[in-house]
């Protein structure tokens, strides 16, 4: 991705036909500006992107009218001039807090939305621009249900596919497709497509088609992340011949390497002070408020050694080597890696199905040659067509930096395609320390193996939960944000808009990327009902817990109370409840089933407290907190009780318990803190 700088003109609809999707497009428009943010408008050290890139916030379809296009059409006439209902919100510049505040403060405009008019502001936003910049672009997003107004013999459009052109203005098309509008609409939208086909015939352009509001907030990666190389060195084979960088030849030849895919670190909060006067006034004038992290050493055993600190000259790095203390100068622990010289060689080739794809670790990288030397190009593309004609990979030793530890990768070789050379991708391999061999108990028992109706059932729950092919399916790699980063970005963007903005609890695209959503899946909640009846889960209940089998997890408090009123024993009826809820929680997919399962929790606890039962609901807790903290993705299930502050049993609560209400109260505060 170039450095140069880029002036973009964001272009949003807020019409009448598009006031249910604007919250959705507004986050989209927020999205997009964190991506351009500069040193004034970081909420985080890594939000800092591209400083030079300029915005211009435009909005139509507003109730009111304020651009340059129509205060000058209006002087020339004399009257109210054209591009009425089009607002300049913000100016071409660098974006900073307040065009976030914008957005998150968005509301619906009442005007018509003609986009070929903003379209042509936009146009002479970018025209008008008092420094040219290497790169102009416009992003419009719309649904084009608001018909544009009618254009004689295509005046308009025509001057505006020449105009665009002309200036070397690049048109991001991002068009919201909702079913309901598209029926509703649908003469005035068929007339819009066919006005933004002929504008974009000759035109450099992307479009872009999204089928939900939800859909749009995903439009654009939470940052821009550089595909830069930072590997640029020699390649070699064998040990023989092997020739110094800038002669690159037949065994030896000049390489690049970058990320193919790597997982995005979450921004981490930076130390700032909270008492500094002017914090914003400082930043904009770039001066840093940041609070640097010092470090102090004291003796572990101060008892002994005293609480003095010690001077970092008397600290020294050493390695325990069983009682013993062996110190090593930092220049030592440097060479410890061997070999410690900077490059790639490759070691040899084995069969492509010799190491199984669940050993690759870590990130992805891709080798491709210089293209500053045509005989690398060349020794790449031999070496890629010799290894798939034999169905080889290679194993490469690869040291990226100086003195840092060398790896061992498996090489895969890839054809050329259309917008790509032939080249390398590489996947880190482990060494036998790395590896993890968990063994698994025998599945060899008869009673295990599935019944061909349960095979089929299976199947046929494959079969309807199919996510897509080709263009159609459903969260490809390119096309799926991350929900956590863009979430991330998003609160800073209400905490500007509103410091005391409390942190919503639900994400819609969190739930939309990372929950399942079987009810839009032809014939899927059909499948499901038919595997949860092949495969009965109940029948697994021992028989000391027979009540179990009477509580299922469709309707759990009903079963409960069902079974108390046919005259059950409470406490097989409160252990099963205890049951059925860990099932619930534990077996569900992310956080799904955690209102249910808080609710059913005071439903036991209440249950304990009323049958004098305080060992089932305290046992109880006692499962669900550990493994909560076994279960990363059901970690905040435990969040949810300790915010209702849901405790032990006590016996000033029921008399059968042998916990005081001090206890209660520790174990509760430890827990919650933890």
């Amino acid at each position: 991705m170039s450095n140069k700088r880029e002036s973009v003109v964001f272009l949003l609809d807020v019409g009448p036909r598009m006031h249910p999707h604007v919250a959705h497009a507004a986050r989209a428009a927020g999205d997009f500006m964190t991506q351009k943010a500069s040193r004034r408008a970081r909420p985080t050290p890594a939000m800092l992107h591209k400083v030079k890139d300029e915005v211009c916030l435009l909005l139509f379809g507003t109730s009111k009218t304020d651009n340059r296009e129509h205060t000058k059409s209006a002087m020339e006439e004399g009257g109210e001039g054209e591009y009425a209902h089009i607002v300049e919100a913000h100016d071409l510049a660098p974006p900073e807090a307040s065009y976030i505040k914008t957005l998150h403060t968005l509301q619906g405009g009442q005007g018509r939305s003609d986009f070929k008019e903003a379209l042509a502001v936009a146009a002479a936003v970018l025209v008008q621009e008092r420094e040219a910049a290497s790169a102009k672009r416009i992003v419009l997003v719309t649904n084009l249900c608001s018909r544009a107004q009618d254009d004689p013999d295509d005046a308009l459009t025509s001057c505006l596919a020449e105009g665009l052109q002309h200036q070397g203005i690049f048109l991001d098309v991002l068009l919201l497709d909702v079913p309901e509008d598209d029926e509703r609409y649908e003469q005035d939208k068929t007339y819009n497509l066919n006005q933004v086909a002929a504008i974009c015939q000759e035109l450099s352009h992307r479009e872009r088609h999204f089928s939900s509001a939800l859909a749009l907030t995903g439009a654009f990666p939470a940052h821009e992340v550089l595909a830069r190389a930072y590997y640029s060195g020699v390649l070699s084979i064998g040990t023989k011949l092997n020739i110094k960088a800038g002669t690159a030849g037949l065994y030896s030849w000049l390489v690049k390497t970058a990320g193919k895919a790597d997982k995005e670190k979450f921004p981490a909060a930076g130390r700032e002070s909270t008492v500094v006067e002017g914090v914003v006034e400082a930043a904009l004038e770039g001066v840093d408020t940041g609070v640097p992290r010092g470090r102090e050493y004291y003796y572990v055993d101060q008892e002994e050694h005293g609480p003095e600190e010690v001077p970092e000259q008397e600290v020294a790095s050493a390695y325990r080597y069983g009682i013993n203390l062996v110190p090593f100068e930092a220049d030592q622990r440097r060479d410890l890696a061997f070999p410690t010289e900077r490059g790639m060689k490759l070691i040899g080739f084995l069969p492509e199905d010799a190491i199984p794809r669940h050993l690759y670790m870590a990130k992805c990288d891709v080798v491709v040659a210089d293209k500053a030397s045509q005989a690398s190009c060349v020794a790449m593309a031999a070496l890629v067509a010799g290894m798939r004609r034999q169905r080889q990979k290679a194993i490469l030793r690869w040291v990226a930096k100086a003195y840092s530890r060398p790896e061992l990768f498996l090489a895969s070789p890839v054809p050329a395609g259309a917008t790509s050379a032939p080249h390398l991708l590489l996947n880190a391999l482990p060494f036998m320390e790395d590896l993890r061999d968990y063994r698994f108990p025998s599945f060899t028992k008869k009673s295990w193996e599935p019944s061909e109706a349960q095979v089929e059932a299976a199947a046929a729950l494959v079969a309807s939960m199919s996510l897509g092919q080709g263009d159609l399916e459903q969260l490809l790699p390119e096309r799926t944000p991350d929900p956590a980063l863009h979430r991330l970005y998003f609160e800073c963007g209400r905490r500007v808009a509103d410091p005391e903005a409390p942190l919503q609890e639900e994400d819609e695209l969190a739930s939309e990327v990372l929950l399942p959503h079987p009810d839009r899946l032809p014939g899927a909640e059909a499948a499901l009902e038919a595997a949860a009846a092949a495969f009965p889960t109940d029948q697994a209940a021992k028989a000391s817990r027979r009540a179990a089998a009477k509580i299922g997890l469709q309707d759990p408090a009903g079963d409960f109370r069902k079974l108390l009123a046919e005259g059950g024993d409470p406490h097989d009826a409160l252990d099963a409840l205890a049951t059925a809820v860990v099932h619930l929680v534990f077996g569900s997919m992310g956080s799904s089933k955690f209102q249910q399962g808080v609710q059913l929790v005071d439903l036991l606890r209440e249950g304990c407290v009323d049958a004098n039962e305080p060992s089932v609901f305290n046992d109880f807790l006692e499962v669900v907190e550990k493994k909560c903290k076994q279960d990363e993705t059901k970690a905040d299930f435990w969040k949810w009780l300790s915010r209702r502050e849901i405790k032990k049993i006590a016996k000033d609560e029921a008399g059968a318990s042998q916990l005081e209400p001090s206890q209660a109260e520790e174990w509760y505060t430890q827990k919650a803190q933890a």
